[in-house]
């Protein structure tokens, strides 16, 4: 029944995939995001997931349809090395661990595709700021969704455990009524939604940053309506995670745009609204400060105690360094399962999961992103490539602050929005470079560039 129930919603799916390929780009991020973990656990072979499905459904559909360019750029090839350095040292890991349980990281490995088939759907689809935001507004109602189901499974866990992600170990031989018990006792602390807690987190934060830089540069008023409310559920979101790492990124982010922005005065104001909005609800400030102060080992508090585990983590991979790590590394499953640990630092992540590769990959990452924030800023006169630049300069501030504490430049749902932020940058540039459709002669270099013409913002 359940099985059926999947090919039904799949099916129509991918009828809306391949008859608005734009629309289907938008519905993979929807399907991961919202996927209804335990209702369709196994139901298909090898545990592969519909989402999975649609996501290389969709990139077909690029592939061959009148809508896309079908041309690869430097995004894309970008997007393929990273997918390389992870699936590398994934499979350096599997053979020289001798592991068994080759699945999970096979799986992880695979999941890893979702980057550059969307990275390849994006660049194909878009070609104007009208598409790109229709595109992110979009997005931005799924993320809601996706914040709003976390939030509610928060105080209703029994209620929406069809979501829930099956936490189910054979080793410790766990039933299926244990497995949802351990994660409705989870749940009930931090939010998880339908990705869990670190994947949550990371989709809020980038989702809080995109909505704030539309908000404060928008020419609509109406337009910075819906921005501010979609600002207001994705911050929700955020901080009922209590993700400490994470938190700090989205802060660090804000305060380098109050620095570096014009929007000084707008940003303060939000931030003077968020924290008056967080006084009168006290619920969130007490799971955040609890994250902070609770004790639990002796006096330590969860700061404290958090801080001395990363360390401890970071010496146990420095005493343990082996030369095969330089090149190709071991890959993050294959030391989770050997170590019983992971890095939770992408810097030392990039090295130890994925080698030199990695290393490239993570330092190519946080140059791309940060050229095309800075060229998108410097834009005159074209408020929406400004306020893509400005989104994806905080964006970068707040993955690197939050890469401290967290592998969020291996991760893939995280470095899905990244690469999506960044071909939205790129295409919003390319559109400024030409004229209108009306006369497709590129602008000489000393015209001023203006969207606002054929772009009329909604």
């Amino acid at each position: 029944m359940n099985l059926a129930i999947g090919i039904g919603i799949f099916t129509i799916l991918a009828a809306i995939a391949l008859t608005r390929p734009r629309a289907g780009v938008v519905l993979v991020f929807a399907a991961i995001w919202l996927y209804p973990n335990t209702f369709l656990y196994g139901s298909l072979p090898l545990n592969v997931r519909f989402d999975n499905l649609l996501c290389l459904f969709v990139f077909f559909v690029c592939l061959f349809s009148p809508h896309s360019r079908r041309t690869t750029g430097p995004l894309v090839s970008l997007a393929l090395f990273w997918t390389a350095s992870i699936l590398i040292g994934n499979i350096t890991g599997l053979v020289l661990s001798g592991e068994t349980g080759w699945q999970d990281i096979v799986k992880s490995a695979a999941r890893s595709f979702y980057v550059p088939l969307t990275t390849y759907a994006l660049y194909n689809l878009l070609s104007n700021a009208e598409q790109i935001e229709r595109l992110i507004r979009a997005i931005l109602l799924a993320a809601a969704a996706a914040s709003v189901l976390a939030i509610a499974m928060v105080y209703f866990p029994s209620q929406l455990d069809v979501f829930l992600i099956p936490t189910y170990n054979v080793k410790v031989g766990m039933t299926a009524l244990e497995m949802l018990e351990a994660s409705t006792e989870t749940i009930g602390r931090r939010a998880q939604g339908a990705v869990g807690v670190m994947s949550l987190a990371i989709i809020m934060q980038n989702m809080a940053l995109l909505s704030l830089a539309m908000m404060i540069s928008h020419i609509r008023h109406n337009s910075r309506a819906f921005y501010a409310a979609t600002l207001a559920v994705s911050a929700a979101g955020l901080a009922y995670t209590a993700t400490r790492g994470a938190i700090g990124g989205f802060l660090a982010a804000v305060l380098w745009a109050l620095a570096f922005t014009t929007k000084r005065r707008a940003l303060i104001a939000i931030l003077i609204l968020g924290a008056l909005a967080l006084a009168l609800q006290g619920d969130i400030v007490q799971r955040v400060l609890l994250r902070l102060t609770e004790p639990t080992v002796g006096t330590q508090s969860q700061l404290e105690r958090g801080l001395e585990v990363r360390l401890s983590i970071v010496r146990l991979f420095i005493e343990n360094f082996s030369p095969v790590y330089f090149f190709f590394g071991m890959g993050m499953s294959t030391i989770e399962q050997t170590q019983a640990a992971t890095a939770h630092n992408a810097y030392l992540g990039a090295l130890v999961y994925s080698g030199l590769l990695g290393v490239i990959a993570l330092a190519l990452l946080v140059r791309q992103g940060w050229v095309l924030a800075r060229q998108a800023i410097s834009v005159p006169d074209n408020w929406f490539v400004n306020a893509l630049g400005l989104y994806l300069g905080m964006l970068v501030v707040a993955l690197i602050v939050h890469g401290f504490v967290l592998e969020n430049f291996q991760h893939t749902y995280g470095m899905q929005l990244y690469f999506a932020a960044m071909v939205f940058v790129e295409r919003a540039l390319a559109a400024t470079q030409h004229a209108p459709a009306i006369e497709p002669t590129p602008l000489m270099p000393s015209q001023p560039v203006i969207m606002a013409g054929p772009y009329v913002a909604r």
